[in-house]
């Protein structure tokens, strides 16, 4: 064999492993991109969930008291939350399952709201109502720290979900 066969050959292995590992490496990155993505989405609901969760908590204290919170700036609060919480549902990337079942409660929550908005308010609001959105809308952040993640993110979603569970929890106990 001739020296520069032997050279070309000599040269060409390491660089088509060089290229091979980069290639992998290239692919992991863009798993990982993918990934942080649907993280990035699914946190926003989690935080979008939160919100949502404390004006519930603050609405079932005022039905609780019967006191009807029909301040308009309150009430564009809670249109705006509502909006961005549906909003982020909608972005999400946690499964279709959880997704709809969400999504299935959200004319009884602008239900709920509606009806809590009215100052001569004749239906009575069932305080039960209120518990059981907000259990509903608790699943979202498991939902979400059982998607995709990576490098321990889910570890710390799963302890978010359950200091907002102890949130929940403290509400109901007032």
């Amino acid at each position: 064999m001739k020296f520069s066969t032997k050279l070309i050959i000599l040269v060409a292995i390491p660089m088509s492993a060089s290229f091979i590992f980069a290639v992998s490496m290239i692919q992991m990155r863009f798993k990982d991109f993918r990934n942080a993505n649907i993280m990035q989405l699914n946190i926003e609901l989690m935080k979008e969930t939160s919100t949502l969760i404390n004006l519930l908590q603050a609405e079932k204290r005022f039905s609780k008291q019967n006191n009807q919170s029909n301040d308009p700036h309150r009430i564009r609060e809670k249109q705006k939350e509502l909006t961005s919480f549906i909003i982020s549902l909608k972005k999400s990337k946690i499964d279709r399952k959880s997704k709809e079942i969400a999504m299935h409660c959200i004319p009884d929550l602008k239900k709920l709201l509606k009806i809590a908005d009215r100052k001569d308010s004749s239906e009575q609001i069932a305080i039960e109502k209120y518990d059981t959105i907000i259990s509903t809308l608790m699943t979202m952040g498991t939902a979400a720290a059982n998607a995709k993640t990576a490098k321990g993110i889910g570890k710390v979603m799963n302890t978010m979900r359950m200091l907002e569970r102890a949130k929940v929890n403290a509400g109901l106990l007032r």
